[in-house]
């Protein structure tokens, strides 16, 4: 191609990925009257009452889960499907402050150096089914994550911290950890329960010792879910709606909502009309929908606005380890692709001053934030330069980057996937393919349906992807996705490695002294964001519409959702209905 073709052909392509940005606007939710209004914050009443029952709760998914089985939980959408159906012995309150289920244990006893764990049960525990559950259940779920041929993840290095699970009578559980750690009470309970009279079935086992692939285990995965939480799984249509009925036999608080509808919508604008039309009381918008779309004086008449920060970061993942991507193995390259975002647009442009710059895995908010961090800063100049010094230089001809590697001449080129359903960062990501075209470098853009997603990233099949990583409760689960070693069995799906790193994390799972946690967590944020084995885009604000009738709403590192008691303890005036 001519050399004045190619660059027209790059300025057209430009051309048409502006037109479909959002446009440069200013919003300042202190203005907003609908935000976080007093009513939608009024807390659970003390008068049971007080409260309409009968009620359905429409939620909202932007995507499926990919299982319904909690030994392979790894999405936050599987959160949504799972969350209501199983319960554990521990969970945490708005304030990440680690609590023990009340509906789950009757008592506890742990040791001072927190090594060794009893708990009693409640009475009356028993799955779906009728089946009693005992501590034999949640012995058998800790192996099965322990076993190497069930792919269980997300939970397998939690599950090693424990040296022993004893069930010393049908109520009395025994837990052995393998050290005396400041972190043994969030990994006491760190492994998934599921039901030992179904999973266990020795036959089936022999079948399938994976667990996951026959159609018996796949049944219980999804048609047949048998948990122990206060709904049933009443109807799961793929793509469409899951639907949950309360368990009337749930031996703990039974919650208020007779039914729950999860409905799954991944196209934004269809979900925010469904809303209007009060075929949802809940949903989390982009950016620009909680901005401008949500202030006319139709939807104040239906809805509230939910505003607030949350510990979850946005990213795109470089392939360091791919030995066919032979372009982010440099860190001069990551750095002039850090360079080259340009982060005042996008944050401006996509998120309209509600979401903030992000400095790597932590958030400014938590305690082990690092304040000395200095942003990698907008600079096509020195991003240029960058490249230039790593070898990529530009044809005059096409305009594009070239290196020789093995003799060969390879072209700066490489696909970016992200899930569907996600406006926000596909807005992103169109424009940082800008910013990199006038660089020299082509990003491919390549949305995909989010199982389909999670499968290629799983398999490291991949040259970058775009998602979100959530902190957790407590920041040491975030070994299982920046250590060496999970390359091979986490969620290092890149290949980072840094022993620096690595040892830090050994070290602050060892420390008792919040003080030099909090050093050892800030000297891992710093690393990682300057090695950049990911471009870290933005820290995601909790962008909600609610149903203006519904209370007790409150607000955690989370946002809405994903801590005790969450939308349980919603509720609606006795004298009020939502459909």
């Amino acid at each position: 191609m001519h050399k004045l073709t190619s660059w027209i052909a790059l300025g057209l392509a430009a051309l048409a990925l502006a037109a479909c940005q959002p446009v440069d606007r200013t919003y300042d939710p202190a203005e907003d009257p609908l935000v976080n209004p007093p009513q939608m914050l009024e807390p659970f009443p003390d008068d049971p009452a007080a409260v309409a029952t009968g009620q359905t709760l429409y939620r909202h998914s932007p995507g499926s889960p990919n299982t319904l089985n909690p030994l392979f939980y790894s999405t936050t959408y599987d959160s949504y499907g799972q969350g209501p159906l199983f319960e554990g012995l521990t969970s945490f309150d708005a304030d990440f402050e680690w609590m023990v289920n009340p509906d789950m244990v009757e008592s506890y006893e742990a040791s001072e150096d927190q090594r060794e764990w009893t708990f009693v049960l409640q009475e009356g525990l028993k799955w779906h089914d009728g089946h009693p559950l005992t501590a034999e259940d949640f012995v058998f779920s800790w192996q099965a994550v322990l076993d190497e041929q069930v792919p269980a993840l997300t939970f397998r290095d939690r599950a090693r911290q424990i040296e022993s699970m004893e069930a010393i009578d049908a109520r009395t559980l025994r837990i052995v950890m393998k050290e005396s750690l400041p972190i043994n009470k969030w990994e006491v309970s760190g492994t998934p329960l599921v039901p030992k009279h179904i999973f266990g079935n020795p036959e089936e086992r022999a079948k399938d010792p994976t667990m996951r692939q026959s159609e018996y285990y796949t049944r219980y995965a999804r048609q047949q879910v048998i948990g122990n939480g206060p709904y049933k799984l009443v109807e799961w249509i793929p793509e469409d709606r899951l639907v949950y009925e309360r368990w009337e036999d749930y031996p703990g608080e039974k919650p208020y909502w007779k039914r729950i509808v999860l409905k799954i919508q991944p196209d934004r604008n269809t979900s925010l009309q469904l809303f209007n039309q009060g075929q949802l009381d809940e949903l989390e918008v982009t950016s620009q929908q909680f901005a401008f779309e949500t202030n006319d004086s139709r939807f104040a008449q239906i809805g509230n606005k939910a505003l607030s920060s949350s510990w979850t970061y946005i990213h795109i993942t470089w392939n360091q380890k791919n030995p066919s991507v032979p372009f982010f193995q440099d860190l001069k390259v990551r750095h002039a692709l850090a360079h080259a975002f340009n982060m005042p647009h996008v944050l401006r442009t996509v998120g309209y001053g509600l979401n903030t710059q992000c400095l790597g895995i932590f958030h400014p908010d938590s305690w082990m934030f690092n304040e000395e961090i200095e942003p990698i800063e907008y600079d096509p100049a020195r991003a240029a330069q960058l490249l230039d010094e790593a070898g990529w230089l530009r044809d005059e001809t096409d305009g594009w980057r070239y290196k020789v590697i093995d003799g060969q001449r390879v072209r700066f080129a490489f696909e970016l996937l992200f899930a569907q359903g996600q406006p926000e960062r596909a807005n992103a990501a169109a424009v940082f393919q800008q910013d990199l075209r006038r660089l020299g470098i082509e990003m491919s853009l390549r949305t995909m349906e989010v199982a389909a997603l999670f499968s290629r990233t799983e398999a490291r099949d991949f040259q970058a992807y775009l998602a979100g990583w959530g902190t957790g409760v407590y920041p040491d689960t975030s070994d299982n996705i920046w250590k060496s070693e999970m390359h091979k069995e986490g969620r290092n799906y890149g290949g980072y490695s840094n022993p620096r790193v690595d040892e830090l994390f050994e070290l602050v799972v060892r420390e008792f002294d919040e003080q030099k946690r909090a050093e050892y967590f800030g000297e891992i944020q710093k690393l990682i964001y300057e090695d950049q084995p990911s471009l870290f885009i933005w820290n995601q604000a909790a962008t909600f519409v609610l149903n203006n009738k519904i209370r007790g709403v409150n607000f955690s590192p989370r946002g809405i959702h994903g801590h005790y008691p969450g939308y349980s303890k919603w509720w609606v005036p006795a004298e009020m209905s939502l459909h």
